[in-house]
């Protein structure tokens, strides 16, 4: 019995060669269940498991995740972007709208001109 091949983890730019798919289609059909999650490698760094993508190439008409049994789905979160912190201001005042063009004839607020 010939040794079995270590599992391999696949990154975008070879999945995306290998499948022929663009990589918006990809996400696309990982959002809809019908090409296998992407495993996290580190914070920053995501890729696929070659077997289950192997296994995509076999039917990739009628894949689902759905039908894979259950050992061999590794549910990853989905990956999102960090949400950039609330804008911070310099000052403790509130930053109000303004109208539009409302300083474009006379100080923003000011409704009488200053004395000199």
């Amino acid at each position: 019995m010939p040794p079995e091949k270590p599992e391999r983890i696949l990154r975008i730019k070879v999945v995306l060669e290998r499948t022929g798919l663009t990589r918006s289609t990809l996400y696309r059909k990982i959002h809809q269940g019908t090409f296998p999650t992407q495993v996290r490698i580190s914070a920053r760094c995501a890729g696929w498991h070659e077997s289950a993508v192997d296994g995509w190439l076999k039917n990739p008409m009628f894949y689902s995740v759905a039908d894979v049994p259950a050992a061999e789905v590794v549910l990853a979160k989905p990956l999102r972007r960090a949400r950039s912190p609330e804008p911070t201001y310099s000052n403790d005042e509130p930053m109000l709208p303004l109208g539009f063009g409302a300083c474009r004839k006379r100080p923003c607020g000011d409704t009488q001109p200053r004395p000199r």
